[in-house]
């Protein structure tokens, strides 16, 4: 588990540091930044405050990450030029507008979501985290967002496209539409999401994922169609099979006992 508290602190260190190396430089706005640094001053003063903002974000101090945001969306405060400084200025402007509307929405503020969702349909990349933002939210304070969770999920891959931490991702995001859809009750719907959960999870070997599908699953059982209880019965029994198959050395399929110097028959036993 992340431990804010120290990522915080160490945001906070970087920026004490870097201001201290900034004036001790005594920079202009034609030199370049001290040899010592990999990066521009730029780039470390405005990756201190993304740090920061982000830390305050995740233990839900959302006006103090505000501030932290408002202090790399404009980082012309700080008396560097040149190309990488340029760039490194243009870069951080851009996350600031998307964790804007990050914590806007997690505090509860509708207000940016359809700017948001424009920029999320223009980056493809960050519709998944994206997506996940917009059900915290919608989670946390009671939102209707049926139509925008139509768009994003109909837009994301096919789950093995994902690279593993996108896979994980997306298992979270189809675990925490199953909790709206279930708050909203939109039964079916949450239902669908919890047996992919439970599909994709038994794939990639994800016990939590796995068994915390399983817990919703049987608490909302009397919901579920027939046709979900059937998929969910079949998931259940692959995934016993499967485990008895890699575990035990027996094949149910075919009926066969593997061992290591030989393969009988059941019949012959």
């Amino acid at each position: 588990m992340e431990n804010w508290d120290q990522s915080l602190a160490l945001a906070n260190q970087l920026i004490v540091v870097i201001t201290r190396i900034s004036q001790a430089s005594s920079y202009t706005l034609n030199t370049p930044h001290p040899s010592s640094l990999q990066r521009s001053i730029t780039y470390y003063f405005g990756f201190g405050y993304l740090m920061q903002g982000l830390a305050y974000h995740k233990k839900k101090q959302y006006s103090q990450s505000l501030l932290s945001i408002e202090k790399y969306a404009d980082l012309d405060w700080i008396l560097e030029t040149g190309p990488e400084a340029e760039k490194d200025k243009k870069q951080f402007l851009l996350y600031s507008i998307a964790n804007t509307f990050t914590v806007k929405l997690l505090s509860g503020d509708l207000s940016p979501l359809q700017e948001y969702m424009r920029l999320l349909m223009e980056n493809p990349k960050e519709r998944l985290s994206g997506l996940i933002t917009i059900l915290e939210a919608a989670i946390e304070h009671n939102l209707d967002v049926h139509a925008e969770l139509s768009i994003l999920f109909s837009s994301l891959l096919p789950f093995h496209q994902y690279d593993q931490f996108y896979q994980n991702s997306c298992l979270s995001a189809y675990n925490l539409a199953s909790i709206y859809y279930l708050k909203k009750h939109r039964f079916n719907d949450a239902m669908d999401c919890i047996l992919y959960v439970l599909d994709y999870s038994k794939q990639l070997q994800d016990d939590r994922h796995f068994i915390r599908g399983n817990a919703l699953f049987e608490a909302f059982r009397p919901y579920a169609s027939l046709k979900q209880l059937e998929r969910f019965a079949h998931i259940q029994i692959t995934y016993v099979r499967e485990e008895i198959e890699s575990k035990e050395g027996l094949d149910l399929e075919i009926g066969v006992l593997h061992s290591s110097s030989n393969i009988l028959p059941l019949s012959s036993l």
